[in-house]
């Protein structure tokens, strides 16, 4: 019986060295892998820094035609998507509910040329000149549409980015796939006044010309705005996670752990580019957030 213990010995001996290497070997893959994975890459690429803003759709020229005074609506002669001339009749209206009694009625004419987009009354319906909670005195709409326009308010952030004339990207909600080419024609001087509650909330007012308008477009759609910035072809870059910030001081992590101070140049959301300090092809650390 001595030898079968022996034989149980030495196979439990065998079996706790083949368990401890296999563990050994798995942990050293395990890491190698984790390191391979955490490691970066100092490489290359077309480096694009862009801002991106809401706003709304505004016609050139808008217009709201108001009742003159208290009374009826004798006449429309336009109907909505009418385009009209500079000084065509639009509407008539009387103090009286028929015109029998009345004196001549001179209606009201168009001041430029442009589309009716709203018809808010009908024939016969009695309007009043004073806006009221229970009453709007609004009797159409005329919008140039010869050109529309994008205007929207920009945090102070993204201010000193947008230029007078730079090209841009505009992409209206409504018409999720088209985009439209875009130019800004105007960047306010001073931030919008806000109310006392939103005193931490500054914008700057920005005006944005469609280029290539289409019949798909109206004024009151909301857009998205994209505009490219800044631009570096061929740039040596690194990610975010791998580069750390010392006061004014960016630095890198090398492969074998010494920190090396780079200098940086433009930045969008994935990377930063690198002026000096590193080389395409090195490897760095990540950031270890454990640490700091």
């Amino acid at each position: 019986m001595k030898w079968l213990w022996r034989i149980k010995g030495w196979l439990l001996v065998i079996l706790g060295i083949v368990i401890s290497v296999g563990l050994y070997v798995r942990s050293q893959s395990s890491g190698e892998t984790k390191k391979g994975l955490a490691m970066g890459t100092i490489s290359r690429a077309d480096l694009i820094q862009r801002v991106t803003f809401s706003g709304g759709i505004v016609a050139a020229r808008t217009t709201i035609i108001q009742a003159p005074y208290d009374g009826y609506i004798q006449k429309i002669f336009v109907n909505v998507g009418d385009n009209v001339a500079s000084g065509q009749p639009i509407i008539s209206m009387s103090q009286t509910a028929t015109n029998e009694h009345s004196a001549e009625i001179f209606p009201l004419r168009a001041p430029f040329a442009g589309t009716v987009t709203q018809i808010n009354k009908t024939v016969g319906q009695f309007v009043s000149k004073n806006f009221s909670e229970n009453n709007d005195s609004t009797l159409l709409r005329i919008d140039d549409m010869t050109r529309l326009m994008v205007k929207s308010d920009v945090p102070e952030i993204d201010y000193p980015k947008l230029k007078v004339g730079q090209s841009v990207i505009v992409k209206a909600t409504s018409v999720p796939s088209k985009t439209y080419r875009g130019v800004i024609r105007t960047v306010a001087k001073a931030s919008r006044q806000a109310v006392r509650w939103e005193r931490n909330k500054v914008e700057f007012e920005v005006t944005v010309v469609i280029e290539d308008a289409d019949q798909n477009l109206a004024p009151g759609m909301s857009a998205l705005i994209d505009v490219i910035t800044n631009e570096v072809k061929d740039a040596v870059v690194v990610r975010h996670e791998f580069l750390q910030q010392k006061g004014d001081t960016y630095f890198v992590t090398l492969e074998n752990g010494n920190k090396v101070d780079i200098e940086v140049g433009i930045q969008n959301d994935e990377f930063f580019q690198v002026i000096k300090g590193v080389s395409e092809g090195q490897k760095v650390m990540p950031i270890d957030f454990a640490n700091l």
